[in-house]
């Protein structure tokens, strides 16, 4: 037998095999499971991954030892108007894709009640969060941040 058949017959038995053992009930229920529950892993992963690296940034800019920037809310602030004009500008080029004619289609009190608290628990969190990596290590703010829910 030439090498791609002998490639093709075993290819076609593993697939078959495999596509067996899958169906019974036993692993069947772990396909589920990982198609239902693992999906979100690659999301969980890089949230992680930014949260830890923008932790050590912001340490960085705003530790002591570092740069030692006096102004952690100002920073905050102007990050957050970067964010917003970027937010802006992308929901109005794309409006289908990411909600712009949604938004334009609010009234005022529902867009103020949907987006003012949000906007302020979220800045409270970041620039409190800045403001005490100017007076704390590292590890003491993960700690603490990762034992809040």
């Amino acid at each position: 037998m030439p090498c791609p058949t002998i490639l093709r017959t075993l290819l076609q038995r593993c697939e078959s095999s495999t596509a067996s053992y899958l169906s019974s009930p036993g692993v069947a229920k772990y396909v589920d499971c990982y198609k239902e529950h693992c999906i979100y892993f690659p999301a969980m992963l890089g949230w992680f991954c930014f949260s830890v690296l923008l932790s050590l940034y912001n340490k960085y800019v705003f530790g002591q030892e570092h740069l030692g920037f006096p102004c952690p809310l100002l920073m905050t602030s102007v990050h957050f108007l970067s964010q917003w004009a970027f937010a802006y500008v992308t929901s109005n080029a794309f409006p289908k894709a990411l909600g712009g004619d949604q938004v334009a289609a609010m009234s005022w009190p529902l867009f103020l009640s949907i987006a003012v608290p949000c906007a302020l628990v979220t800045s409270g969190d970041v620039g409190f969060s800045n403001l005490a990596l100017v007076r704390i290590s590292i590890s003491f703010y993960t700690m603490v941040k990762s034992s809040a829910p």
